[in-house]
């Protein structure tokens, strides 16, 4: 929040509503508000809807990875996953693919990458957004899914197709974004994106099966994890979700999104659970992040990671509290944290 702003008496209530969720104000930063104490900024600002991923080298180190929203994909890279940690590593794709359009706002969001194994070397895979500028086309002007692949995790990242995005929307919608990659405990790979519009009640959470193997190819048609008629909204008036995350955390899977409108301080961080990608019910977890619980301004576009067991979280917040929908200045900043869970299971802020 902009706490220029806010009132003495919004503050208090703030805090105790915190402290009555079981969550800890933290240091922050001269340049951000302060939040759960696990959750500390990077020094990467205009780095929005973080990509976060942990690969170990063939030693057993860690290495932790951040990837922003953006022309060029810009990377970072630490050795550790405290914020201070991250350096940036300039862009990770270089060359804009060819099927996206070549002026005015591309729509290069929201890159995740992972890795597999391919001809006995790592292969990095990037899922990314961009928008469709093929003349004739449907989805044209419309938001897109391509893959990218490198043999490298922070460059040099090229798309699998120059000519044809992997997955665009349906008529009567206008985006397939924020794609993520979900590997169950049988091996089966899932691309987990949200289609719609940007309205309250036009979207939908999907997942389409990948080869196992790779991630690269489709393995067959997507289904319908959540969307607005089968959604449970409490927690926020504001009904807004993307950016969906599914990861296994013991017998439960767990949805995280991203609801609000992305522009004000209200976009905040939701948590659900199911006992299956398929045919499951996404029972409300708990709201992760929300500014009366954080202290944050817009805390959202989160990824986790397992790292051995700690679950970390990387997450944008507007920077000094000044959102898009105040000042077109405003830019976002890169923090991470950790989640624990609570005595029902459910995950919150460290």
């Amino acid at each position: 929040m902009n706490f220029t702003k806010r009132s003495k008496a919004a503050v208090v209530g703030a805090t105790a509503l915190a402290v009555g969720l079981g969550l800890t104000a933290g240091a922050g930063s001269s340049t951000a508000a302060a939040g759960p104490a696990s959750a500390h900024p990077t020094s990467l600002t205009n780095f929005a809807d973080p990509g976060f991923s942990m690969f170990t080298t063939a030693t057993g180190a860690k290495r932790f990875y951040l990837y922003a929203t953006g022309p060029g994909f810009r990377a970072a890279a630490s050795t550790t996953p405290k914020a201070s940690g991250f350096a940036g590593k300039g862009p990770s794709m270089s060359d804009q693919p060819g099927w996206v359009i070549d002026s005015g706002d591309r729509g290069l969001w929201a890159p995740s990458v992972f890795r597999v194994k391919s001809d006995g070397k790592w292969l990095y895979v990037m899922y990314f957004v961009g928008r469709d500028g093929r003349t004739g086309s449907p989805t044209k002007g419309k938001s897109c899914i391509g893959i990218a692949t490198s043999a490298s995790p922070t460059d040099n990242f090229r798309p699998t197709n120059q000519k044809t995005p992997f997955l665009c929307p349906r008529t009567g919608m206008n985006e397939a974004i924020d794609p993520s990659m979900f590997r169950d405990a049988d091996g089966k790979r899932y691309l987990v994106y949200k289609v719609g519009n940007y309205t309250t009640r036009r979207f939908e959470i999907r997942a389409k099966p990948m080869d196992s193997a790779t991630g690269l190819r489709d393995a067959g048609a997507s289904f319908l994890l959540t969307d607005a008629a089968h959604h449970d909204f409490r927690g926020s008036s504001k009904n807004v979700i993307e950016a969906p995350q599914v990861i296994r955390r013991g017998n439960k899977l767990w949805l995280f999104t991203s609801r609000g409108g992305y522009k004000d301080c209200e976009y905040s961080t939701f948590a659900y659970s199911s006992t299956s990608i398929r045919g499951g019910r996404w029972n409300f977890g708990s709201a992760v992040m929300t500014p009366a619980n954080s202290t944050f301004c817009g805390p959202g576009g989160a990824e986790v990671v397992n790292d051995g067991g700690t679950y970390r979280i990387a997450f944008h917040v507007w920077k000094n509290g000044i959102p898009k929908s105040k000042s077109a200045d405003a830019t976002r900043q890169t923090w991470v944290g950790t989640l624990k869970w609570d005595s029902s299971g459910n995950p919150h802020m460290a």
